[in-house]
């Protein structure tokens, strides 16, 4: 029997935290499918996501440094091990130049005001730590933290390398996620922080490198 008593209330004069906007993640998977699409299925992709007037007027958009669940493989910038001044990154970020860069711009087209964020699932697994029974790899991470103590520097490093990288395809990033999921041990790519590392991690790597 259907319950007719319930009902929604909202009270639209009290007001708390101001949303500054929604969006979506620019992954591999949502490039590769957009791609497939005929002209004209694009375009009404675009309207429905980014246009103010006619669509969803998305203002965010989140981009995996490197390569996420939702990824065709595994890849980073940086596959030279212990490179720790990253000379041999590929500045270029060829691998999303293919597909992702491309998707991006479009969607930039429709609205130029969006505000673009990274954020890594994984380090290069050369950055990662490993054990008896992990072998490091982009796919899962140690528990309770990922990174090599002695890497913390490259990889923040490496957050500059590909911002600049991709304000040379013409997209600045507005912000930074230091980690998707930091408490997630995913079998897909993934690094675990506890909070007091990745609280040492941003104070003392990150915040000063991207303050440069």
């Amino acid at each position: 029997e259907k319950n007719t008593e319930s009902f929604i209330a909202i009270d639209v004069d009290t007001k708390f935290q101001e949303i500054m906007g929604f969006g979506g993640a620019f992954t591999e998977a949502a490039a590769l499918q957009f791609h497939k699409l005929p002209k004209d299925k694009q375009e009404e992709v675009l309207t429905l996501y980014f246009d103010k007037n006619e669509g969803s007027a998305y203002s965010f958009g989140r981009v995996p440094m490197g390569s996420c669940d939702f990824s065709v493989s595994s890849y980073n910038f940086a596959e030279t091990e212990n490179d720790m001044d990253l000379v041999d990154f590929d500045v270029d970020v060829t691998h999303d130049t293919e597909m992702i860069i491309p998707f991006i711009k479009r969607a930039l087209e429709r609205r130029s005001d969006m505000k673009m964020f990274l954020a890594p699932w994984s380090p290069p697994a050369w950055m990662k730590r490993s054990s008896s029974k992990y072998n490091a790899s982009m796919l899962g991470s140690l528990k309770p933290v990922g990174l090599r103590d002695d890497m913390r520097a490259p990889w923040a490093l490496y957050f500059s390398k590909f911002i600049t990288a991709y304000k040379k395809h013409g997209i600045p990033f507005w912000g930074v996620s230091p980690q998707n999921e930091p408490e997630f041990n995913a079998p897909w790519e993934a690094c675990m922080y506890n909070p007091e590392y990745e609280a040492e991690f941003i104070g003392e790597f990150l915040g000063p490198v991207l303050e440069r």
